[in-house]
């Protein structure tokens, strides 16, 4: 008995280059042209990415450098504004907007407290001249 392999739809207009049947083209079909039977065939230029895998020595230097309190900041801008795009640019921007996210929030988190603990001095320094 013959089996046939089945793929997912969405893997087979991966691997086929099919267009979905909302007329959108297939993700990653930046690559794909038609040919001149009008189907879509992988163009095999050369994609702009830097698609190697990234040695684990390399991550480690990063994680290393990026946690170092205020050397991180100045590794993770040297990461992010490198000429060439990588994976590792895209990691350090993306961990920079995480720093700064949280930086802000804990910036409103310790001004809120300072305000609470200002009135509440204030409060306890009129309650002692009542006294």
């Amino acid at each position: 008995m013959k089996t046939k392999k089945i793929l997912w739809p969405w893997a087979e207009r991966q691997i086929k280059g099919k267009k979905k049947t909302s007329g959108q083209p297939v993700f990653g079909s930046a690559n794909m042209v038609q040919d001149n039977t009008g189907n879509e065939v992988f163009d095999n230029t050369e994609i702009p990415y830097d698609s190697r895998p990234i040695e684990i020595s390399e991550w480690f230097h990063t994680f290393m450098c990026m946690n170092i309190p205020i050397y991180g900041w100045f590794y993770l801008k040297k990461l992010a504004r490198q000429p060439e795009h990588n994976k590792m640019q895209d990691f350090a921007r993306a961990y920079l907007y995480y720093k700064m996210v949280f930086l802000a929030v804990s910036l409103v988190i310790v001004i809120l407290l300072l305000i609470v603990g200002i009135i509440g001095i204030n409060k306890l320094f009129a309650y002692m001249e009542l006294l």
